[in-house]
């Protein structure tokens, strides 16, 4: 059973959106899902469309961002892991700083919102 598959009932009466070949993005009450179905973690253009994700000014808080991952396909310790150590190492830019109200404060940025959520947005399922 793929991603999609699986969590099609989170979408049920809904209308769905799809972003432009990154994957496929879904809103429902101001949550939005990107669904994954691949073997490398990363996926590509994944710090792009990340990114893109936390500008969004529908987004005010992390919980509203969900990644979900085929679990067939990767684990969740290796999800973890990787979005860790890929974000550890990614400079996030000024914008989404100052969006999060963390100016000038990139390690407080990852140590206070990205890491103890990272759970939470990237799941194996």
């Amino acid at each position: 059973m793929t991603a999609t598959a699986k969590n099609i009932n989170r979408l049920q009466g809904r209308s769905p959106a799809f972003s432009n070949g990154v994957g496929q993005s879904l809103r429902r009450t101001k949550t939005f899902y990107e669904f994954k179905s691949v073997k490398d973690v990363p996926p590509a253009n994944f710090l792009e469309q990340f990114g893109k994700d936390l500008k969004n000014t529908d987004v005010s808080d992390l919980s509203q961002i969900k990644w979900i991952f085929d679990g067939k396909k990767v684990s969740q310790q290796e999800l973890t892991e990787t979005m860790t150590k890929t974000i550890k190492e990614w400079k996030v830019p000024e914008d989404i700083l100052r969006k999060w109200g963390y100016e000038g404060k990139l390690q407080l940025f990852k140590d206070e919102k990205l890491y103890p959520n990272i759970d939470n947005i990237f799941k194996a399922e």
